[in-house]
């Protein structure tokens, strides 16, 4: 995994890669679209474990 500063934008790019939009993402993360754009943004830094699940 990228290191964690950078993990917004490595998040966005992997999403982004696969087509989809936030919120296809978040419903197949199984996390709430908010908390993704938190994510993404970098106002919230996800547990390691929800990390590992969505890489």
């Amino acid at each position: 995994m990228p290191h964690p500063l950078a993990f917004p934008s490595w998040l966005k790019q992997c999403r982004i890669e696969r087509g989809l939009t936030q919120a296809q993402f978040a419903v197949r993360a199984n996390i709430s679209l908010s908390l993704l754009r938190k994510y993404e943004s970098g106002a919230r830094t996800p547990p390691r474990t929800t990390a590992t699940c969505l890489a």
